[in-house]
C-alpha cells in the first residue's frame, strides 16, 4: 500500500492491480486481486478493460468513481495540492 496516496493527477487513463489496491487501501495487488471477484459481485467494483488480461488494467475514472461512492480508506492520504476534486467531476461525467 502507499504511504501517501498517488498524486491522481498525473495518473494514466488506465492502471494495473498496483494502483487500484493503493487507491482503495489493500496492502498489495495480489490482495487485491484475491478479493476481485468478490468486489465486482458484491461492491459493483469495475470490470477490467477488455482484452487487457496481461497485465489486467482498469480505467482510473471508473475506481475513483466507485472510491468516491464507497469512501475513501482512512489509511490513504491524498497528498496537499492535489485536485481531487476536479478529478471526481471527471469521473462523474466519465
Amino acid at each position: 500500500m502507499f504511504d501517501v496516496a498517488p498524486d491522481t493527477e498525473a495518473m494514466p487513463t488506465f492502471i494495473t492491480a498496483e494502483l487500484v489496491a493503493g487507491l482503495i487501501g489493500l496492502p498489495s495487488a495480489n490482495s487485491f486481486l484475491n478479493k476481485r471477484d468478490q468486489l465486482e459481485l458484491r461492491h459493483a467494483f469495475p470490470l477490467p478493460m477488455p482484452g487487457s488480461m496481461r497485465p489486467m488494467r482498469w480505467r482510473t475514472s471508473q475506481v475513483l468513481a466507485w472510491v468516491d461512492r464507497q469512501g475513501r480508506p482512512a489509511e490513504v492520504e491524498i497528498p496537499a495540492g492535489t485536485n481531487v476534486e476536479r478529478l471526481r467531476q471527471k469521473a462523474r461525467t466519465a
